[in-house]
């Protein structure tokens, strides 16, 4: 037993434990004495007596008073007299178990300010005043919650400022008296659950509360509940609905309803898809554990057709030239009445209204207004699921699509098409050949439909073609990951990016959202290609996949960037797509992270240099159509990135004194077009340089058999993006360069010129000091490799690739460059430099030193020579320095240092390739005749004949090419031209090559090839192609004694001791004759 003459105080952090004890305040005053249980202090007890020991002064049981840390009570049959009242405050806990707050006059149980109270077991509050404030909350667990009143001037009160004040009665509460309000208009209190009400009323007319009322629906007479899904609802007596839910399994739902002093006693109607079942009044009864029970229910058994439908289904709201927007829906419910909510979510920056939300017991059809309205910040067009949810059991929801616009269309290259070159020059040449074309194959290509369209937008028919092709009938080149398919859908992506930009005005609501959705999906796609989602961080294919796939990605990121969808299967976004195509391309590739370069520079030196020659066709269309699309919103790409704009140039600053392309790599000597595309990209002076050499390369006759590479003739696509963008040059201006040497550390070929005539002095030099991901650069061993043009002719020239007369891709080895070989106790036969192998940069050749100017211009560099090119290692590594000097720019000097420290006795080769841009006539230019077709040689088969016609004269030097397969048993076989025995192969390898045929086997007309064999062998011979072919003019001297190297044979050698010079007698394009001298 406590005696307390003071307030006992359970201070801050403080644990009080007390067990089977009576507490007596023994006051001489009211509240005189109270127990304080304070913030972040515990008051645990079981079998307690709180008494005021005169019984006749009030006092308290305080928790959390301090207001600033929440308190915490546990107790178990606590019982006080009618003296104590119960105050919780600010976010405390009480727990009761068991306990009895005896009936006296004006006294209280107060739970306030976020407090809870949670009674378990049998309690009794018997107050006059049970009074929630501030969002006090009482919640009764598991046993009864009695509250019997002797005078009949008890309250339940729900006091100020309580919104969220509840009496929560998850087991039966006993409630009797009045419910009395002493809140704001703005305020209400709640109670909830399992509850018996008597002498129910209310005191305030001004004031209001919810009761959540369980309702339990039965079949029969309580023992078979109705099936899951009966929408239950209950209306108010003015007819407003308060509430609807649909049954769960047990035939249960919880419904809660409005109540004031008005309502407190009327009937509140309930109802089952939609037909009345009951009423009842604010004072029923819910008693544990039915709650109201209505029986005899069969509305919700019964079965209801109800169709709901919402059109348009799909709406797009412009909002490119106006903040606020508004369109019209059509609900439509037919088959019975329904109750149907309208739900959705706003954006930030954009939101939307509707002038309804809600239909009670609604049938028949109703228009409803929609309004969006977007902010200057908002940068995305918005997408919103508008979701009619039906309530009513058999019926059905729907969902309506709107998405905003607020960009215009075309946008990617203009954004009206009067202001294009194309438009503006219509009748003229080029244009109106890129426009015929296209207009030609409307009704047969869908790029070239969404052209037309733009170009006429009363072209209809067109822009229904294109529609129904994108919209309805394209589907995405299936499969994931960039060798599954990747090439494909990246040239789609680019493809279907355009169309949709040009006959975008022309979509309805649905195909433009299909649309946009399935260029969503496939840049995604595109995006996983490029390393196969992650898993492959490594693989770089530049010319045949990523060079093509990164600029595509640019455009879709560019042409969707106010696209947003959070469910895209790979999770890419446009803000990914357009990184790829900037940062990543040109920067700091973060797809193929371990490189630290962009994706541009695996195919492209710091100087603008293609690394791999011809294959530049290979991706010049992507750049062309993603530098545009770029320049268009952000300004040139040329000055925006360096490394392209020396790439655009580079077709200028590479090229042979004739203009035409060099050997470099798989290059030849081609016509390449392609930079005029770029023209409108720079500023007056690259632009005025670079259009020099274009009009100089089209009245360049000099090599009438050479091909030429203008992409522009390859598709539709480049046609069209041509057709808009390429420029009005009547007005430019021709300038030659005013630098015409170009040296520098950063580029792997260094390039002398003497001045920018046709007659030039030339040479290149190779300085490869670069690791690529390809075979077809890094496997070439052409380190410190020089080729020389003069007097107008190409003298020394680099193999290149004579990929269809050889195995491969033909003299790659160091015996197609004009490099030096050299032995080693390792190789007796002299051999080439390994330069180094895909991913692999063995032997690095940088560019040490180097000056140019008018009178003396040099450039050196050296390696240390470590690997022969087939990887064999050097016992002796030595050290090799090439110089190349240009004094006066008059004549080249070549010096070669090789530091040959161990002083081994080595055979140096030095190797020429002697060449002219002339061709002998007497041997004709390269051609080739050809038969395909299977033969088969075997047992009862020994022989077989192709006859092939060649159709132009017989070259002096004649070779067949053929393959055999599918070969089983050993034996040889023997070749005939005109039944002339030529040789006799052996069938144990498949591709075959015969060289130095003699001529006068042959005949202009048809020549029989035939293949025979005595022995047991069995193969088919794939096909048959004989070479007749050219060789350049020249006659070549050592030491003033003629070399009749014509009539070398194939891999025949002549060898000639003695001599240090050598003279090349040539005749230039100009039929000027050149002896060229090397010492």
């Amino acid at each position: 037993t406590i005696y307390a003459q003071c307030d006992i105080i359970v201070s801050n952090s403080a644990v009080w434990n007390t067990t089977d004890v009576l507490i007596y305040l023994n006051q001489t005053s009211a509240d005189q004495y109270k127990i304080i249980v304070k913030g972040n202090a515990r008051w645990v007890g079981k079998d307690i007596e709180v008494e005021d020991l005169n019984g006749s002064y009030d006092s308290a049981i305080e928790i959390g008073v301090d207001n600033t840390e929440s308190g915490f009570a546990d107790w178990t049959n606590i019982t006080n007299n009618d003296d104590i009242d119960f105050v919780c405050y600010h976010n405390s806990q009480v727990n009761m178990t068991n306990s009895s707050w005896d009936y006296g006059a004006l006294e209280y149980f107060l739970v306030v300010d976020n407090c809870q109270v949670d009674l378990y077991g049998q309690n009794r509050v018997n107050r006059t005043y049970l009074r929630l404030d501030n969002n006090g909350k009482v919640v009764n667990h598991n046993g009864l919650l009695s509250r019997p009143v002797s005078s009949g001037s008890a309250y339940l009160h729900f006091y100020y400022s309580c919104v969220e004040c509840e009496l929560k009665c998850l087991y039966d509460c006993n409630i009797e008296g009045q419910i009395g309000t002493y809140m704001t208009a703005s305020d209400y209190g709640n109670f909830s659950g399992f509850v018996n009400l008597s002498d129910y009323s209310f005191v305030y007319s001004d004031a209001f509360v919810y009761r959540e009322i369980p309702f339990t629906i039965y079949q029969d007479s309580g023992t078979t509940p109705v099936s899951s899904g009966c929408n239950i609802s209950i209306k108010r007596p003015d007819g407003i609905t308060d509430d609807y839910a649909l049954t769960n399994s047990e035939g249960k739902v919880n419904l809660t309803i409005f109540i004031n002093s008005t309502f407190e006693d009327s009937n509140y109607e309930v109802y089952a898809n939609s037909q009345w079942i009951a009423n009842i009044t604010p004072k029923t009864n819910s008693p544990y554990p039915k709650g109201i029970a209505i029986e005899n229910i069969d509305a919700c058994e019964a079965q209801q057709d109800i169709t709901v439908t919402v059109t348009p289904s799909i709406k797009v709201i412009k909002l490119n030239s106006t903040l606020s927007n508004t369109t019209l829906l059509t609900l439509n419910v037919s088959g019975g009445q329904a109750d149907i909510t309208l739900s959705w979510s706003n954006f930030t920056y954009t939101t939307l209204s509707a002038n309804r939300t809600s239909w009670t017991n609604f049938q028949g059809i109703d228009t409803i207004e929609i309004n969006v309205t977007r902010t200057s910040q908002e940068n995305k067009s918005r997408r919103f699921e508008l979701n009619f949810t039906c309530l009513t059991s058999g019926c059905n929801n729907t969902t309506a699509i709107i998405e905003t616009r607020i960009k215009s269309y075309p946008n990617l290259l203009f954004s009206n098409i009067s202001d294009t070159p194309g438009k503006q020059n219509d009748d003229s040449s080029p244009w109106s050949d890129w426009r015929y074309v296209l207009l030609a194959y409307k009704q047969d290509d869908a790029v070239a439909a969404s052209f037309a369209y733009q170009y006429n937008n009363s072209d209809t028919d067109a822009a229904d073609y294109s529609v129904e092709y994108w919209c309805e009938n394209f589907t995405r080149t299936s499969g994931d990951g960039l060798s599954n398919g990747g090439i494909y859908r990246a040239r789609e992506l680019e493809d279907i990016c355009f169309s949709y930009d040009w006959i975008q005005p022309y979509l309805n609501d649905s195909c433009d959202v299909i649309i946009r959705n399935k260029i969503a999906e496939l840049a995604d796609q595109v995006y996983y290609d490029l390393n196969d989602g992650g898993s492959n961080p490594t693989y770089i294919s530049t010319v045949d996949y990523h060079l093509q796939a990164y600029p595509a990605l640019g455009i879709a990121g560019l042409l969707l960037s106010d696209y947003e969808n959070n469910s895209l299967p790979h999770g890419s976004t446009p803000e990914d797509w357009l990184s790829v195509g900037t940062s990543d391309f040109f920067t700091n590739d973060t797809i193929h992270p371990s490189y630290n370069i962009g994706m541009f520079e695996q195919q492209v030196d710091n100087k603008g240099k293609d690394l791999l020659g011809s294959y530049i066709t290979y991706y010049v269309d992507d750049m062309f159509f993603w530098s545009q699309v770029y320049s268009h919103h952000y300004g040139s790409m040329a000055y925006a990135y360096p490394i392209f704009r020396y790439w655009v140039m580079g077709d200028l600053y590479y090229t042979l004194p004739n203009h035409y392309s060099t050997n470099f790599i798989t290059d030849g000597n081609l016509k390449y077009y392609n930079h005029r595309y770029f023209l409108n990209l720079l500023n007056e002076t690259d632009r005025n340089r670079l259009y020099w050499h274009y009009q100089s390369l089209l009245s360049s006759a000099s090599l009438p058999y050479s091909a030429s590479r203008d992409f522009c003739e390859s598709d539709f696509l480049t046609r069209a993006v041509a057709y808009f963008t390429y420029p009005d040059t009547s007005t430019y201006s021709q300038t030659a360069p005013t630098s015409t040497s170009f040296l520098n550390s950063n580029a792997v070929l260094q390039i002398f010129r003497k001045d920018w005539t046709e007659n030039s002095s030339w040479l290149s030099f190779t300085t490869w000091n670069k690791t690529t991901q390809s075979n077809r650069n890094m496997g070439h061993q052409d380190q410190f490799n020089f080729e020389y043009y003069d007097k107008g002719d190409y003298l020394i020239a680099d193999s290149g690739e004579v990929k269809h007369r050889v195995v491969g891709y033909g003299p790659t080895d160091s015996k197609g460059h004009n490099i030096i070989q050299i032995n080693d106790s390792a190789k007796s036969t002299p051999a080439g430099i390994k330069k180094g192998s895909s991913g692999t940069l063995t032997t690095p050749a940088p560019l040490d030193l180097s000056l140019s100017n008018d009178v003396f211009e040099f450039a050196e560099a050296d390696l240390n020579w470590n690997k022969f090119e087939d990887d064999t290692t050097l016992t002796n590594p030595v050290k090799w320095r090439r110089t190349i000097l240009f004094p006066d720019k008059e004549y080249f000097i070549v010096l070669d240092y090789i530091n040959n420290s161990q002083q081994q006795q080595r055979k140096i080769y030095n190797l020429f390739h002697l060449g002219s841009l002339s061709y002998d006539e007497n041997y004709n230019d390269t051609d080739s005749f050809s038969d395909n077709t299977d033969k088969t040689i075997n047992s009862t088969q020994t022989s077989v004949t192709y006859s092939i016609d060649i159709t132009s004269p017989i070259s002096k030097s004649m070779e067949i090419r053929t393959k055999f397969k599918d070969i089983s048993g050993l034996g040889d076989i023997n070749v005939y031209v005109n039944n002339n025995f030529v040789t006799t192969l052996s069938a144990d390898t498949e591709y075959k090559y015969i060289r130095g045929v003699n001529y006068s086997y042959f005949a202009t007309g048809v020549n029989n090839i035939t293949y025979n064999t005595s022995d047991n062998v069995n193969l088919t011979v794939d096909y048959t192609t004989i070479y007749s072919v050219g060789l350049v003019d020249g006659s070549l001297e050592i030491e003033n004694s003629a070399v009749n190297w014509k009539e070398q044979t194939y891999n025949q050698e002549i060898n000639i001791t003695n001599g240090s010079e050598l003279k090349w007698n040539t005749t230039n394009i100009n039929d000027k004759k050149i002896q060229m001298h090397l010492y």
